[in-house]
C-alpha cells in the first residue's frame, strides 16, 4: 500500500531533523597537504594538545566514567583486603 503524502513529507522532516543536530556537533576541518608547512603547524599543535589532554576521558560524557573508576578502585582495595585477611 503506497504511503500518503503527508506520511512521507513527515518522515522527510524527522530524517532532515535528525541530520541536523548531528551534523551541527561534527567537525568539518580539513586536513592540510602532507609535507607542507600548514601540516607541519598542525602535527606541532594537536601533538601539544594530546600532551596537555593526556589521560582525560575526552568522549565521555555523565557520570559514567567516574562510577567505573571508582568501582574498579574499590574492587581493588577489596581484592587486597581479601588477599592480606588470607594470609595472616
Amino acid at each position: 500500500m503506497a504511503k500518503s503524502k503527508k506520511t512521507k513529507q513527515r518522515a522527510h522532516e524527522a530524517r532532515a531533523a535528525r541530520h541536523q543536530s548531528k551534523a551541527s556537533h561534527k567537525s568539518h576541518d580539513h586536513l592540510p597537504k602532507v609535507g607542507t608547512p600548514a601540516d607541519n603547524a598542525y602535527r606541532l599543535r594537536r601533538s601539544r594538545e594530546d600532551l596537555v589532554a593526556f589521560g582525560e576521558f575526552r568522549n565521555s560524557r555523565g557520570p559514567t566514567p567516574v562510577i567505573i573508576a571508582v568501582l574498579v578502585g574499590l574492587l581493588f582495595v577489596l581484592g587486597i583486603l581479601a588477599w592480606v585477611l588470607f594470609f595472616i
